[in-house]
């Protein structure tokens, strides 16, 4: 015999951010093939001993190639806009690095997502073995929208409610037992 004892859903500062997929800053760029550096404050980088570079992890350096798979009108919008590709993909890495800038000041962080499943199982009713099943995803920006955010949460949902019925526990139950969800908020 088994029983859904409750699910919880938290949402939990992520403790092992990896912001890498923006890029990185360093007052020491490595320069090795395939890695380019801008500096972080073009402006005023002739005014500094030791100018911070950035490099992007995307976007740079420029490839005609990347643009391969968006629409010639798309590219038109952005070449009016930008001036052209290459300057286009400058300014995305600039984008990136001020959100990476935004991160190291505070203005927002990664979050992980946790639903977790108390469960008993027994073979007599009297002695009771508990488990916990834990479904988690780490890496969500606390800034992102409430629509992406909901997506992630019911894409662990389904992924919980599969977990559950490996388990062996009836549809019905863990419908039950989801909608007595509770959230738990420990940001």
């Amino acid at each position: 015999m088994k029983k859904i004892n409750h699910i919880t859903f938290s949402v939990e500062f992520d403790e092992w951010p990896d912001v890498s997929y923006l890029g990185k800053i360093s007052t020491q760029p490595t320069w090795k093939k395939g890695e380019a550096w801008i500096p972080v404050d073009p402006e005023n980088f002739k005014d500094y001993a030791d100018p911070e570079w950035f490099s992007p992890c995307n976007h740079l350096p420029h490839n005609k190639e990347n643009w391969d798979h968006v629409s010639e009108k798309d590219k038109q919008d952005v070449i009016k806009k930008y001036g052209s590709l290459r300057k286009a993909d400058i300014a995305y890495a600039y984008n990136d690095l001020k959100r990476l800038q935004q991160f190291y000041a505070w203005r927002w962080w990664m979050e992980s997502f946790i639903i977790r499943a108390s469960i008993g199982v027994s073979d007599d009713g009297k002695h009771w073995a508990f488990d916990e099943i834990v479904v988690s995803l780490g890496g969500i920006e606390s800034n992102g929208s409430n629509e992406y955010k909901k997506e992630i949460a019911n894409d662990m949902r389904q992924e919980m409610t599969h977990e559950l019925e490996i388990w062996g526990f009836p549809r019905h139950e863990i419908m039950n037992a989801m909608c007595e969800m509770k959230m738990e908020n420990k940001r």
